[in-house]
């Protein structure tokens, strides 16, 4: 799987384009982004929860803060009992859940406060008499930065269907992640990269960059190189993914934080030894 261990302290990141893609994943949850068409609910394939993942929501929510309070006090402020606020983009959020509020309105909340996406998995018995149903399922999270699959479509579903589109999962890979998932440790922290190349400059996508996510019979057509404006449409596209595991509830914590650079910009880069 192309995994190592991570120090703790580097699993969340405030970067300099921290406070950008928090604005960013708020267009997108609430439909206003000007690049996507009048009328589609990208909410809806974005924003996620179950009840039953309700314990896990504010079990991950209250490290969260507490974790981003303790590493960035100056960006992320205590005010009073009950309350933080994230001076990159001026949004007061709860310090800490509680009983009465229901676990989705923290599921919102985090999107405020992190700029990595997360989903959380957790075990679901009642699903246990179907194919794959003692595995992990995607039970809540915010999935704004999709490539080239719509979230909504593996929301709810055990983690080899999560996968299933990959090639050789379910004979090489399947056994593996799923002994992984049930031996991670509790806040042990492990992480994976990965890249792609993209003709666009958009986060969320589900129409295009499918990759893997292809169905069996679409005929793959080559781009014309000559075509590709490589100084303002191609951007190379990578994804720092981590896991862990809630020590409370069991649930597994997926974060993924996506990078979108443009060509033009790599091509800048001062290179080193004449490459």
């Amino acid at each position: 799987m192309g995994i190592k261990n991570l120090d703790p302290q580097d699993y969340l990141l405030v970067e300099p384009v921290h406070a950008e893609r928090l604005q960013l994943k708020q267009k997108l949850m609430s439909n206003t982004h000007p690049d996507y068409p009048q009328g589609k609910d990208i909410r809806k394939e974005t924003v996620f929860y179950k009840p039953e993942a309700e314990m896990a929501v504010k079990e991950y929510y209250d490290f969260v803060l507490d974790y981003m309070c303790t590493k960035y006090p100056k960006l992320y402020v205590k005010i009073g009992n009950n309350q933080v606020l994230n001076k990159t983009i001026d949004e007061v959020i709860p310090a800490h859940t509680d009983d009465k509020t229901p676990g989705e309105d923290y599921v919102v909340h985090l999107s405020k406060v992190i700029d990595e996406d997360y989903i959380i998995l957790q075990k679901d018995p009642s699903r246990s008499g179907e194919k794959d149903g003692d595995e992990y399922f995607f039970k809540a999270g915010i999935f704004t930065f999709a490539a080239g699959f719509a979230p909504s479509e593996r929301f709810d579903t055990p983690l080899s269907y999560i996968h299933h589109p990959i090639p050789g999962y379910e004979d090489k890979l399947k056994p593996t992640m799923n002994r992984f998932f049930d031996k991670l440790l509790p806040f042990r922290f492990v992480t994976r990269s990965n890249f792609s190349v993209q003709t666009h400059n958009k986060f969320y996508v589900d129409d295009s960059n499918k990759g893997h996510n292809l169905s069996a019979d679409y005929e793959q057509k080559p781009l014309d190189y000559d075509s590709l404006d490589f100084e303002k449409d191609v951007h190379y596209r990578s994804e720092r993914q981590v896991l862990t595991k809630l020590p409370k509830s069991g649930a597994v914590v997926f974060t993924i934080r996506t990078y979108l650079i443009p060509m033009a910009q790599i091509k800048k880069e001062p290179k080193e030894n004449g490459c």
